[in-house]
């Protein structure tokens, strides 16, 4: 098996690229007086100049207006479909991420982050994380202790905006926490427009090196754009930003979300039949399966039959719209499907505390596989030790070619006091017991090498639904579909076994 990675030339060249050249991005900030006040859009795009590259940004922004508010907002929603945007910035009311059920801020981003996916799939949500007030929020502190202070207010909204973020697969611009560190260690750098709340210019213009940063996935060393401020605190925050933001884009969830492939699958019971049991894709927009027979599907966990032996790549491609580039990764897995089909028995049916042992037909060579059909260590020989609840198969290799069997699994009592009632169990003579065609419809045959005195047939309750004496074949055509346990007792053994009716 491996992973293959497909990516056009231009979306392999982005590191690069903004590293080394000039990049355009193109960005709507949605939000309200935090966004607007000093224009940090404007701002932004002159950090971005001074760096040799190129912002292109709209705005919505509303006096105190919550993202809810915006998911209703007509010229919110029309500037949304505008342009295919890079990136639509999204700017919470300042109080709603602090209050102690952060209910209303989390329902608005979702329904913020939601319009977006279904209106601009190309773009990708960020979240501004702002800061909090210089003193605390006074008018929610004695119903919410934690924002008294400017420390617990600020951790509350970093938290907060951290959860939507991850939860909602967003980026993230953490204005609030390059904040707190210049707040807290150069209490020279005034933040804070006289009300304590709205940002000063060195405040905006910490803001605006964040996003320069998220947006640009470049150094903010590159920018030198001062806006007429101290070059001395201008640099401070520069500094701040590299250290904590661009060193550390990962914690921030910046270009975390580019797709990936992963699956698994196990042989079905139908002839040459493969079922996805394992899809661990992540960060995609679509999924497309091809099975290397010419049949296609874009399922989750799809199921497909080969009408013919032969060996077949499967491949499972994600792809996601980046930047106005689709990325694509391909992971692959090869199937092949033999003259002949391994089988396994017997079909165990063992105790929690128990262990028993499954064997296939005699074969060149043999190996075990786990639940997602990865080879057990050491586990190559014709007969293999299984456990209650655990699932499984087998590759063996005929003439120099290997099949997979189907999947089997250990089923069994639910715990250990309803295995009480089985009696004289001798679990390590299963492996002289076979019991065909699993699942039966009408006649069932029990291979078995001593003579069976008697067999009965329970209920998955514990009731006696049939008993014969001295026979090896059995009539089921009149049984229930459904799950039987069958009591097979011999001279020298009493052995349980579960059987499946169709």
């Amino acid at each position: 098996m491996k992973s293959k990675l497909l990516i056009s030339l231009t979306i392999l060249l982005l590191v690069n690229e903004t590293a080394f050249s000039q990049v355009t991005r193109k960005v709507l900030f949605v939000g309200n007086s935090y966004t607007y006040e000093n224009n940090l859009p404007l701002m932004v795009e002159n950090m971005a100049a001074s760096a040799g590259d190129q912002l292109i940004h709209d705005s919505n922004t509303i006096g105190g207006y919550t993202l809810s508010q915006h998911a209703n907002n007509a010229v919110t929603q029309s500037k949304i479909t505008a342009q295919d945007w890079d990136y639509i910035v999204l700017q919470e009311q300042s109080q709603l991420p602090s209050f102690p059920v952060p209910s209303a801020f989390m329902d608005g981003f979702y329904f913020m982050n939601n319009y977006i996916h279904l209106n601009s799939p190309c773009a990708q949500t960020l979240s501004f994380a702002t800061w909090g007030y210089e003193n605390g929020d006074a008018a929610n502190c004695p119903q919410n202790n934690a924002v008294c202070t400017y420390q617990g207010m600020q951790d509350l909204i970093t938290s907060r905006y951290q959860e939507a973020s991850e939860l909602f697969e967003a980026e993230m611009a953490p204005v609030g926490t390059v904040w707190s560190y210049i707040k807290n260690n150069h209490p020279e750098i005034d933040l804070y427009s006289p009300d304590g709340s709205h940002p000063s210019a060195y405040g905006t213009y910490l803001a605006a090196c964040c996003f320069y940063t998220a947006i640009f996935r470049k150094d903010p060393q590159l920018i030198s754009f001062t806006s007429g401020l101290n070059t001395e605190y201008t640099q401070i925050i520069k500094d701040a930003v590299n250290d904590i933001v661009y060193d550390n884009q990962q914690d921030w969830f910046i270009g975390l979300y580019t797709p990936s492939s992963f699956f698994s699958f196990k042989i079905g019971d139908n002839n040459n039949e493969i079922i996805v049991n394992q899809n661990k894709s992540k960060y995609y927009d679509t999924l497309a399966w091809d099975f290397g027979d010419g049949a296609e599907s874009g399922a989750i966990l799809p199921t497909h039959q080969y009408a013919d032996n032969g060996t077949y790549l499967i491949k499972l491609t994600a792809s996601k719209c980046i930047f106005g580039e689709t990325v694509q990764v391909q992971y692959e897995k090869t199937v092949t499907f033999c003259e002949h089909t391994p089988q396994v028995f017997p079909d165990l049916f063992l105790c929690p505390d128990e262990e028993g042992i499954v064997w296939t037909e005699e074969a060149d060579s043999y190996q075990w596989l786990d639940i997602f059909g990865n080879p057990v260590p050491g586990a190559t020989n014709q007969s293999h030790t299984v456990y209650y609840g655990e699932e499984f198969s087998v590759i063996t290799t005929v003439g120099g070619c290997s099949e997979r069997s189907a999947q089997s699994f250990v089923d069994g009592p639910m715990s250990i006091e309803e295995c009480e009632q089985l009696r004289n169990r001798d679990f390590d003579d299963q492996a002289y017991i076979s019991l065909f065609p699993i699942p039966v419809t009408d006649k069932l045959t029990i291979i078995c090498k001593d003579n069976i005195e008697k067999i009965n047939i329970y209920s998955v309750t514990m009731e006696l639904v049939g008993t014969f004496t001295n026979v090896n074949d059995i009539d089921m055509s009149g049984f229930t579909a459904g799950m039987y346990i069958v009591t097979i007792e011999t001279e020298t053994m009493s052995v349980h076994k579960k059987l499946i009716k169709k």
